[in-house]
C-alpha cells in the first residue's frame, strides 16, 4: 500500500463560533460549515449521525446550534459522498478519543475535518483544516496538532 499524504493548514475561524463551543461546556461540539441569510446554522451531511453516535459510545458531544436552527447540507454526486467532512470544536482528551474511534469504524474514505481547538492550553483558539486520503493519517496529523507547541501554518506533513 503507498504512502499516504495529509495537508494541513491554519485556517480562520469566527473567533464568536469558537467562544459560544467552548462556553457549552461539551466535550466535542460539531459546528456548522456556514450560516444562511436566515441566521440557521448549515452543517455538513456526515454530522447528522456523528453527535447520536459520540453519545452512544460515551462522549459528551452536541451540536452548536439547538434543532430549530440549523439544517444539513445533502451533497449528491459520487466524489461528495466519498469524502466525509466534518467541522469539530474539540474541548478535551476524551472527545477527540470517541471521535477517532468513530471515523475509524466508518469507512476509510477521503477525509476533511476543520479543526478548531478549545481546550485550555497554548492552541486555544487556532483552527486548521486538515485533509487526506486515509482516515488514520489525518487523525494521526490532527494528534500531532494537538500537541503543545505544534501547528505550523500550511504545512505538508511527510508522507507516513
Amino acid at each position: 500500500m503507498a504512502a499516504e499524504s495529509v495537508y494541513v493548514s491554519e485556517v480562520e475561524f469566527d473567533p464568536a463560533v469558537q467562544t459560544r463551543a467552548r462556553s457549552s461546556g461539551h466535550d466535542v461540539v460539531v459546528l456548522p460549515v456556514r450560516e444562511q441569510d436566515d441566521g440557521v446554522a448549515v452543517y455538513p451531511e456526515a454530522s447528522v449521525s456523528m453527535v447520536k453516535e459520540l453519545k452512544a459510545i460515551g462522549v459528551d458531544a452536541s451540536f452548536l446550534d439547538p434543532a430549530d436552527h440549523r439544517v444539513f447540507e445533502v451533497k449528491k454526486g459520487a466524489l461528495e459522498t466519498a469524502i466525509i467532512s466534518l467541522v469539530l470544536g474539540i474541548a478535551s482528551s476524551a472527545g477527540w478519543d470517541g471521535i477517532k474511534r468513530l471515523l475509524r469504524q466508518r469507512s476509510n474514505s477521503r477525509l476533511s475535518v476543520k479543526y478548531v481547538e478549545l481546550e485550555d492550553r497554548n492552541q486555544y483558539g487556532r483552527a486548521w483544516q486538515v485533509s487526506g486520503d486515509d482516515t488514520d493519517a489525518v487523525l494521526a496529523a490532527i494528534d500531532k496538532l494537538r500537541q503543545p507547541g505544534l501547528g505550523n501554518e500550511h504545512e505538508r506533513l511527510p508522507d507516513t
